[in-house]
Parts: C-alpha cells; sequence; structure tokens
C-alpha cells in the first residue's frame, strides 16, 4: 500500500509469519508404526527439536483421495528426517503465526476491508488453510459483484430488490 491508514498499519502489521520448510515425500518411517494410528495430520514433537518447534507430517495420500499404492506425505519442520532416497520435492513457506495479535486482527477485518477501494482476502483470515483463502478471496468476488452488479465474467449479475423493515 503506498499510503497505509492507521488502521491498516495496525491490522496488517499485527500478523506475523515464520518460516517452515517442507517436504513432498514418501517415506512413511515418518508416521506412526500402528498403521491404525495413522491420520491424516501426524504431530511429533521431539525433545531434542529446537525452540519447542513441532513437526507436522501430512498425508496427502488421504487427505486428497489419491490413487494407486504409494503414499505421498508432506513434512514440516523436520525435513532432515527424512530419506532422501524417498524425496520428491523440497518447499519453503511463510505460514502466519496464530496467537493473541493474530486473533485480534481477524476479529478488525470488517474495518479496512472494502474501505477506500482495498480489499483482503489471504488464508490467515481464517485458520490458514488454503481452503481459508479460496473463502476469502470468494467473498472479496463476491463483494465485487455487489458493487458491479458484474460477475467475473463480465456479464450483468441477476439483481433481486430486497425491502427489509425495521420494527
Amino acid at each position: 500500500l503506498r499510503d497505509p491508514s492507521t488502521a491498516e498499519r495496525e491490522i496488517l502489521g499485527a500478523v506475523s509469519f515464520q518460516d517452515n520448510e517442507a517436504v513432498l515425500h514418501t517415506d512413511a518411517s515418518l508416521m506412526p508404526r500402528t498403521r491404525r494410528a495413522r491420520a491424516a495430520w501426524n504431530y511429533h514433537r521431539s525433545s531434542t527439536q529446537d525452540s519447542g518447534r513441532v513437526s507436522v507430517t501430512y498425508d496427502l495420500t488421504r487427505l486428497q483421495s489419491l490413487p494407486g499404492p504409494r503414499e505421498f506425505l508432506l513434512t514440516l519442520n523436520d525435513t532432515g528426517a527424512v530419506d532422501p532416497r524417498a524425496v520428491v520435492e523440497r518447499l519453503n513457506y511463510m505460514h502466519p503465526v496464530y496467537n493473541h495479535a493474530t486473533i485480534a486482527a481477524q476479529q478488525r477485518h470488517a474495518e479496512i476491508n472494502g474501505v477506500n477501494r482495498s480489499y483482503y482476502c489471504g488464508a490467515w483470515w481464517g485458520y490458514g488453510f488454503h481452503e481459508d483463502g479460496v473463502r476469502s478471496a470468494i467473498a472479496v468476488c463476491d463483494a465485487f459483484t455487489r458493487i458491479t452488479g458484474l460477475v467475473l465474467d463480465g456479464t450483468a449479475a441477476e439483481t433481486t430488490t430486497e425491502t427489509q423493515a425495521v420494527a
């Protein structure tokens, strides 16, 4: 933003992010040994990991209903434990840190959204998942439709007239 308002500075500046290294792989040794104990999200915290960080291994095969016998997994923050022969891709992400400041900023979204022709969307307005980012973007698109009367393909949106009675 060229000239952010005080509210924009406060709200957008309240959210911090942390680096996370992710590895897409097929190394099932990072999953619980007992197959029945495995979940779509598998959390691990080692007493030797620095700064109390946790690692998570997502079972993408389960989450995405991928066909075939191979398990595709995504591990965050314990990437050195992955067998190098099982690595498909290494990635770096910035994820929002959810703390009291972030939650307070989320609650102030309406103070800046739609003000001075600026709209804000992103996964951190929800729980940080990709789906939250999409939901947030759809809300912005819906706002554009209400304002302009146009849908994304440039055609006129169907309009309805609603009358609200105030008692």
